[in-house]
């Protein structure tokens, strides 16, 4: 299937812009998925990556961006909160959607936050991969150094303190989820995230579904399982379209 790659350039503000990747299809299409990464994460993790080449072939054309970035004028991860990125979000949304009849975001991780909290109003469904603990959880147990919190992702990472208390700014999910009137999809790994997704899945309003993937880690990286979790998404897509 024949596609064009274009990098895209979007501006937030007068002194700040995101930076993603729009693989786009030759043949008009009228469905955009929107790849929203988490917590220290970027638009190269092999999800997004693989993800974007999954779906362009599919029929939908793909846009994943990185929340913060190298670039002198991007968004800087220990200077910035979830309110930020939503609204960077629904700029982004709002470049897109005079040229797309369906929006889909997809968000992995502490993404799942970012899109719960973006304006919905031009959104025709969630998907939320492995959404982790609300992340007044995620800051209970982390370790101190000041001025810097000690993440364990599996190896130790530092965050500011002024970034990593911004967490607690979040509200809470019942609250976020009470206001979201959209078709949403949560699959979780079955290893990390099981107990997780089922709450989010419980506060979630209808029509919704709740996935679990056998044997998937928190980053879908065990053989079988990032493909698993791609054809459940599409199948989602695909059942909310003929429901219309």
């Amino acid at each position: 299937m024949l596609y064009m790659q274009e990098n895209i350039t979007i501006e937030l503000n007068s002194k700040t812009k995101a930076y993603g990747v729009l693989l786009k299809l030759k043949n008009p299409a009228d469905r955009l998925i929107i790849l929203v990464h988490g917590f220290l994460s970027n638009q190269e993790h092999h999800l997004f990556y693989n993800a974007a080449k999954y779906f362009y072939q599919r029929g939908y054309n793909t846009f994943r961006y990185n929340l913060y970035g190298p670039q002198n004028d991007a968004r800087k991860a220990n200077s910035t909160n979830f309110a930020t990125f939503a609204s960077d979000l629904s700029k982004i949304i709002a470049w897109f959607e005079r040229h797309y009849s369906q929006i889909i975001l997809v968000s992995h991780s502490l993404g799942a936050f970012i899109i719960l909290l973006t304006k919905q109003r031009a959104i025709s469904s969630l998907v939320l991969w492995e959404p982790s603990l609300h992340p007044k959880e995620m800051l209970k147990n982390v370790k101190k150094d000041a001025p810097y919190y000690i993440f364990n992702l599996g190896y130790q990472v530092r965050i500011h303190r002024e970034a990593a208390t911004s967490m607690l700014d979040v509200p809470d999910l019942d609250n976020i989820l009470d206001k979201i009137n959209k078709p949403i999809a949560i699959i979780s790994a079955e290893k990390t995230g099981k107990k997780i997704g089922k709450y989010f899945y419980t506060l979630a309003s209808e029509p919704k579904k709740f996935s679990v993937i056998k044997g998937a880690g928190h980053n879908f990286d065990e053989e079988g399982t990032e493909l698993q979790l791609f054809k459940l998404t599409l199948k989602w897509l695909e059942d909310r379209k003929q429901s219309e």
